[in-house]
């Protein structure tokens, strides 16, 4: 497991918002790599792999939702990046729009 700093503010910053896209994933922490499907999605497959995110494709979306594990926040709390907030077990549908474009939101700022 090799983790650097951009892991860990990417895991932060999930932890915040809940859930991120790949998009939103690539525009935050990546925008001198615009090809997603290149470093960025290597980047996130490693956090998915040794358990920090987990992915799902839900039915009431179309782009994949990644949000951290509790595995995620635990390793968050090692470094004092939690602020207190826990991994979120479901995402919930009746904001899951709304907390998307507040993602949004908060990249453009």
């Amino acid at each position: 497991m090799d983790i650097n700093v951009r892991d860990l503010i990417l895991l932060q910053f999930g932890l915040e918002q809940k859930f991120m896209t790949l998009d939103q994933i690539g525009a935050m922490f990546f925008p001198e790599n615009r090809e997603l499907f290149n470093w960025p999605m290597k980047c996130v497959r490693k956090l998915v792999n040794d358990g920090f995110l987990y992915v799902e494709k839900p039915g009431f979306c179309k782009p994949a939702l990644y949000r951290v594990t509790r595995k995620g926040a635990a390793l968050l709390r090692q470094h004092d990046l939690s602020s207190g907030l826990g991994a979120i077990e479901k995402i919930d549908t009746r904001s899951w729009e709304h907390d998307l474009w507040v993602t949004d939101v908060r990249i453009v700022f």
